[in-house]
């Protein structure tokens, strides 16, 4: 009965190991900068509600991140959907100091619609670049990272390319529960059949960040 129970443990361990090692062959990072395209540029789209603690480090960062080798043209939206408290106050603010950051009222939520989906929709049609990133108000991108994420996608070619961002942990529970998103993916989803299989099933993404 062990050796039984024993066999069947071995098979659901190696099962994700060998994803794991198969996955990190093509899961990989970012081109540099500097092999970013020459000219290009870039719509940021950020929906916000209540997030007055995150307007500011989130617009600093995305400004610092358009630099490099190679910087980009870069505009920042954020979408105050309904919030409560300063966020549009300090938007504004930062649309005063730097015309390239812009401020969007959120329109009410039609019949069928999820909120964060609907906010996404409107920062899209309001934006001037071919190239859009969606990012949360809670993530911060370090210099550089608009240039290499441009770099990325014009080395694979993607209609649509997700990045997951480095994830902040401050808690216990944080730490145990978080490095399950990679376990996750790296174990138990091919990431060669990802990108080679049209599937709905093999899709996957990460809404911190996503780029088309």
């Amino acid at each position: 009965m062990l050796v039984a129970l024993s066999l069947v443990c071995l098979f659901f361990a190696a099962l994700p190991a060998w994803f794991y090692f198969r996955n990190t062959q093509v899961y990989g990072v970012a081109p540099p900068a500097s092999e970013a395209p020459t000219g290009a540029g870039v719509s940021v789209l950020i929906p916000a509600r209540d997030e007055e603690a995150n307007v500011d480090g989130v617009v600093e960062s995305v400004l610092a991140a358009a630099e490099g080798p190679t910087p980009v043209s870069v505009e920042v939206l954020l979408l105050d959907d309904a919030s409560t408290d300063r966020t549009a106050e300090l938007v504004t603010a930062w649309n005063a100091r730097d015309g390239r950051v812009r401020l969007l009222s959120g329109k009410p939520l039609p019949d069928g619609w999820n909120g964060k989906q609907h906010a996404c929709q409107q920062l899209a049609d309001a934006a001037t670049h071919d190239a859009i990133v969606w990012i949360d108000a809670d993530v911060r991108l370090e210099a550089g990272a608009l240039p290499r994420l441009l770099a990325e996608h014009a080395r694979t070619g993607a209609d649509l390319l997700s990045g997951f961002p480095r994830q902040v942990t401050r808690t216990p529970l944080e730490e145990l529960l978080l490095p399950l998103i990679q376990f996750v993916l790296l174990g138990f989803l091919s990431l060669r059949a990802m990108r080679s299989d049209p599937q709905p099933g093999f899709a996957a993404g990460c809404g911190q960040l996503f780029l088309t």
